[in-house]
């Protein structure tokens, strides 16, 4: 399966400088899922009066999008 994509990868002339631009953009779009998720699970914590819900929500949030946000900055160094 992987010689097909390396295939693939060679006749559209897929460069290895093109991957860093594809890592953060996808990781990027994954972080704004994981943000839309969070504040809905908060929201919904809220609106029925769970607030475990949103105190969980809320610290994994706060722990997860630092570590996100410095591994995509590594990526891309």
């Amino acid at each position: 399966m992987s010689s097909i994509i390396e295939a693939h990868a060679y006749a559209q002339s897929f460069e290895a400088s093109d991957t860093t631009v594809t890592n953060s953009a996808a990781q990027f779009s994954a972080l704004l899922i994981f943000l839309v998720v969070m504040t809905l699970a908060a929201v919904v914590g809220v609106a029925f009066s769970a607030p475990i819900v949103t105190i969980a929500a809320g610290l994994i949030t706060a722990v997860a999008v630092p570590v996100i946000v410095l591994s995509t900055m590594d990526t891309d160094n």
